[in-house]
């Protein structure tokens, strides 16, 4: 079904499998997000998975979760979309570019709030046996508020009251666990192994690695080589130890 409820889309971002536009309503001139999914690349069924999921995170009332709004089909563009509520602070990666252009580090008191309130988001989800799977600051925005709320729940996966793991599907590469990159089964713990590497790049302005052979950067991250004097001087033991205790989870699985 067309809906022509929406004005012309300013494009924000794009993905594997689509883009994300804010779109101002014609009726009321309020802000939303619009993420487009081609058809062709996402069948109806994993569409409609995608709709359920984001159903059920409305009714956690999170403050720190993307809210679902609607969704419809664009049938002649072959595009699926999806409208959520607008967040016009951009997103978690536009913040770390600022500060990459500034040549600033991020304030640790800032960098503290933002890992608590992802990890406020995280709890929620996981609460509720719903794991992301692909954390990542480009899939984390910011409101008018400069809270952060988690997004993209396309590749989401909510588990069984008996399940606590699920089959891979891969996230984003340098964000993604050891258990996905190997197509294995991994649980609620893949996501804090992600914000790890968030961490890192909060403090570093840059991804925990940027080679090519990720498998073997991961392996070296568990065995517990990662070196904490990577992270700049003017962050504390805390948030370094932090970083170490996250990635280690899943080494000691």
């Amino acid at each position: 079904m067309e809906n022509t409820e929406y004005g012309k889309p300013a494009l924000l971002g794009k993905g594997s499998y689509g883009e994300v536009y804010k779109v101002r309503n014609n009726n009321t001139n309020k802000k939303y997000l619009m993420k487009t999914i081609g058809t062709k690349k996402v069948d109806q069924a994993m569409f409609q998975n995608e709709i359920a999921l984001m159903k059920k995170i409305n009714t956690l009332s999170s403050p720190y979760l993307v809210k679902y709004i609607t969704s419809y089909v664009r049938e002649k563009e072959l595009e699926y979309i999806i409208i959520m509520e607008y967040c016009n602070g951009g997103s978690l990666k536009d913040i770390i570019d600022n500060y990459k252009k500034r040549r600033e580090c991020i304030p640790e008191a800032i960098i503290l709030r933002f890992v608590k309130q992802i990890l406020l988001g995280i709890r929620a989800l996981h609460n509720n046996n719903i794991i992301h799977k692909d954390l990542k600051p480009e899939n984390i925005f910011v409101d008018s508020n400069e809270n952060l709320k988690l997004f993209d729940f396309g590749v989401s996966k909510q588990l069984s009251g008996i399940t606590s793991y699920v089959e891979t599907t891969k996230g984003t590469l340098w964000y993604s666990s050891p258990e996905a990159l190997r197509d294995e089964e991994y649980s609620f713990s893949g996501d804090i192994w992600s914000l790890s590497c968030i961490l890192h790049e909060l403090c570093c302005l840059e991804p925990p690695c940027t080679e090519e052979k990720r498998l073997d950067f991961v392996e070296w991250w568990k065995r517990g080589n990662y070196k904490v004097d990577v992270i700049p001087n003017s962050y504390s033991k805390e948030i370094k130890d932090l970083i170490v205790s996250m990635c280690l989870r899943l080494a000691m699985m």
